[in-house]
This record gives C-alpha cells, sequence and structure tokens, in this order.
C-alpha cells in the first residue's frame, strides 16, 4: 500500500469537551453556558432526572430523559437521534450514569456467566465501551460532556488560623483513558473556577477561569472555524445499537439559537496535544513518558518486567502528586501503562506451574483461577515460591493477589496469610501501605453498593 506524507493544515472543526467535579461544583449550568456560546441549537441527553429541565428559563434547548434505561445503548441512540435531527451542540449529562449501568452489567455478567471472573466479562464490556467512544467522535457537532467526580473531604486553614473542613473533587467517575478522547477537560470546583487540564487550542493550558461561560465558548468557537473546513460529516454517528432507538423531541423549525434569555446571538461555529502524552482518538500521538529510562517510549513498546516497574512507579507519582501542574498527565500514563500491562497479562500463553518460579508465571496462575477456590488453591505452591522472590517482586505479588481476589472472603483470608509471612515483615513501609491499600480497595469493591464506581482495571 503506498503512503504519503503531505503538510499539516488546521482544518475547521467540532469540540469534544467535559466538566467534571463534586456535587454543587456548576457542571449543568457550566455546560449550559458554553454551549450558548459556542452558538447554534442545543439538544441535551439528561441522565439527572429532569435537572437539566430546571434552567430552561435561562436557555433554550431541547432535552431527552434517559430514566429508566441508562444503559450505553440508549446513549448511542441518543447521540445518533441528535446528529439525525441536526442539532450545533449535544451536551451529555452526565456520562458517569452510562458508566455505572455497565459496572452493573459486568458484575451481572461476571456472577452469571463467569464464574465470578469480573476481568472476563469485560470481554463483552468493553465493545460496548467502543461503540459508545466511537458513536462520539462521530457526531457531527460540538459535544460537551459532564462527569460526576468521587469527592473527599480535606481540612484547610482559613486566613484567621482556623481549620474548616473543604469539599473537593478527585478523578472522575468513568473509565480510566476516557478523557483522552477530548479536546478540552474542565475541572470545577465547588466555588465554581474552572482548571484547563486538557487544552488542544494551547491557549488555556492550567488556566483558571472564574465561572466560566459564555464568553469562553465564544473563544472556542473562533478558534474551532479557524482554518480549512472540514470533510462532510457522515449523517449519522457510527456505532448506532441495535435496540430500539431512544427517541428526542423534534425542534421546531422556527427555534431561536440556544443562548440565555436575553443575550446577544454568539457567533457560528473544534484540537494540540499537552507533553509527555496525549489520548488514543483520532489525530493524536500514543502516551509517551517524558523522562525517565524509557523518556520517548510508550507502553507499548515495554516488556511485562519493564511495564511493571513503571505501574510501581506511576503509581508512586499518582499517589504522592493528587494535585499540581502534572497530575492529571500522571493519571493519563498510569492508566496507558495499566491498559498495557492488562493486555499483556490476558494474551499470556497457559503457563506450567511446576516450572521455576516467576512472579509474570505466579500472576497468571492467579489471574486465571476460575473461581475462589482454585483462587485459594494457588496460594500453598506460591508461598515456597515466594521464597525465591527478592522483596521487590514479593511486595508486587501480595499487592496483585488482594487486587483480583474474586471474593471478600478470599480478600479475608489470603490478607490474613500474607500479613503472617515473614516476607511480608520485611517490607519497607511503603511496600506494606501499598498492599494495604489494594487491601482495603478490594473489600470496597464487594462492599460499594451495586453500579458503584470500582473496576479491575482501577484497582491496578
Amino acid at each position: 500500500m503506498a503512503v504519503t506524507f503531505q503538510k499539516a493544515t488546521k482544518k475547521r472543526s467540532k469540540l469534544r469537551a467535559a466538566t467534571f467535579g463534586p456535587s454543587g461544583s456548576g457542571k449543568t449550568f457550566t455546560a449550559l453556558r458554553i454551549a450558548a456560546g459556542l452558538g447554534g441549537r442545543i439538544a441535551f441527553i439528561d441522565t439527572e432526572f429532569g435537572s437539566a429541565s430546571k434552567y430552561s428559563d435561562r436557555f433554550t434547548f431541547d432535552v431527552l430523559e434517559l430514566k429508566e434505561d441508562q444503559s450505553l445503548n440508549a446513549y448511542i441512540a441518543g447521540i445518533s437521534e441528535a446528529a439525525r435531527l441536526g442539532y450545533d451542540v449535544l451536551i451529555i449529562d452526565s456520562m458517569t450514569h452510562g458508566w455505572q449501568e455497565l459496572l452493573a452489567e459486568i458484575d451481572r455478567l461476571s456472577a452469571t456467566k463467569y464464574g465470578g471472573n469480573k476481568w472476563a466479562a469485560w470481554s463483552e464490556g468493553t465493545p460496548k465501551q467502543n461503540a459508545l467512544v466511537k458513536a462520539f467522535l462521530s457526531f457531527p457537532g460540538h459535544i460537551i460532556a459532564t462527569m460526576r467526580s468521587k469527592t473527599e473531604w480535606r481540612t484547610t486553614e482559613t486566613d484567621r488560623g482556623k481549620i474548616k473542613p473543604v469539599r473537593v473533587g478527585l478523578a472522575p467517575e468513568e473509565r480510566a483513558g476516557f478523557e483522552y478522547e477530548f479536546d478540552l477537560l474542565l475541572e470545577l470546583t465547588v466555588e465554581h473556577f474552572g482548571t484547563v487540564i486538557k487544552d488542544r487550542t494551547g491557549k488555556y493550558q492550567d488556566a483558571i477561569l472564574d465561572k466560566p461561560g459564555e464568553d469562553f465558548g465564544k473563544a472556542l468557537a473562533a478558534w474551532l472555524a479557524e482554518g480549512e473546513p472540514e470533510a462532510t460529516p457522515a449523517s449519522a454517528p457510527a456505532g448506532s445499537p441495535t435496540d430500539a432507538p431512544a427517541t428526542a423531541p423534534q425542534p421546531p423549525a422556527s427555534a431561536a439559537p440556544a443562548t440565555p434569555t436575553g443575550a446577544a446571538p454568539a457567533p457560528p461555529e473544534t484540537a494540540q496535544t499537552q507533553a509527555g502524552g496525549n489520548g488514543s482518538g483520532a489525530g493524536t500521538r500514543p502516551v509517551v513518558f517524558p523522562f525517565g529510562k524509557f523518556k520517548g517510549q510508550g507502553p507499548q513498546d515495554l516488556t511485562y518486567e519493564q511495564l511493571r516497574h513503571e505501574l510501581d512507579f506511576w503509581q508512586g507519582k499518582v499517589n504522592d502528586e493528587p494535585e499540581g501542574k502534572f497530575a492529571a498527565n500522571n493519571k493519563r500514563i498510569l492508566a496507558a501503562v495499566t491498559e498495557a500491562l492488562a493486555a499483556k497479562i490476558e494474551n499470556k500463553p497457559p503457563v506450567d506451574l511446576g516450572a521455576p518460579s516467576q512472579v509474570p508465571r505466579w500472576e497468571q496462575a492467579f489471574f486465571t483461577a476460575p473461581n475462589p477456590e482454585a483462587y485459594l488453591g494457588v496460594w500453598p505452591p506460591f508461598t515456597k515460591a515466594a521464597l525465591q522472590m527478592i522483596p521487590g517482586e514479593q511486595a508486587h505479588m501480595f499487592r496483585f493477589i488482594m487486587q483480583y481476589a474474586p471474593s471478600l472472603d478470599v480478600v479475608t483470608v489470603l490478607a490474613e496469610k500474607i500479613e503472617a509471612t515473614k516476607a511480608f515483615g520485611k517490607l519497607d513501609g511503603d511496600q506494606k501501605m501499598a498492599f494495604m491499600t489494594a487491601r482495603d480497595k478490594r473489600r470496597q469493591f464487594f462492599t460499594a453498593p451495586a453500579g458503584a464506581e470500582a473496576t479491575q482495571e482501577s484497582l491496578l
């Protein structure tokens, strides 16, 4: 096949943006304000049980409420219908409900079809997530998505020297790596400040915006309109489900442009990548390590053992620097390393458990155990092999055993056995803390309410 390089030129494009933050940070309202600034008719997919319509006195838009069915198929059907009806901007509020619904489906599949092996159940879940991403990227207009954030309370000192609790948002409740698909990521605080943590315009990276709104939308629209005309998009996004499509209201022909009441119409009608790695969507480069031994290489270039080392390193970076200028980028690299390592584990051929002790082979044994009894059955022979491992390998395996324990009972039994070993007693403080974190997260995974956000990949 002949290949040809040509000069890169900027083309007019459509926005792919997301806002995320804790409850009360203004995700819905901010999305509507930015959409108003972009201009044109707005469609709104509402999974928050009518919350968007509370703003209908300030904005003009059409809404599709997903109440009974919040599956990814319903999301895809809504995106497809909005494309068919020719809306200029589509807001999806929020993506988190679809993710939680998928997690619940994985739990059901794991319990009924895969003998408790959640990882195997993802063989059916991942194609559905990929279909959503395909529909998302294929939409012919602008898209603004909102995502809920995991919330944590922290203490801070006031100007008067008093300590007060502060609610902060952490990572968005979505599949790791989904943020790669966006041109712009806006993290909102309860004080309604927006921090731009990803920006392909090159103008707003790390900027802190006070109540970002219509003016921000207009500035984005002006940048998106620069360049050569874009190719004519397809009439509807690919990846439409086979289920009966969700219905959306037909916008009246005379519908006014979607702007806040009393505001002047916004101009008509979207992407550069952060240093240190970026998304896997169309037109972006793969993640590369920004420094260190593997600088300039990507996770896909590393061996299994190298990925294990990088997983520990980047997990440490994320834990040690949960906030700051490079926090978001560190999380993206960690997600890419996790994905690459999972692929290598999944693709490992069956092993002979009688072979000389090796960490990868024991990971394979625990990882592929078909049920809790078999998982526990791997422990006795493993304890002998563990004596031949260096402390770093032992620490890694102890965490791994917790991360993939198939039931709460297994977590309890093996945690007690691990903590009673001499090998565990010789680990340093950081290694013990990493083990206990993995143990507690796995317990939370099994005790959280149905639809909770914990997943196999988030526990690596």
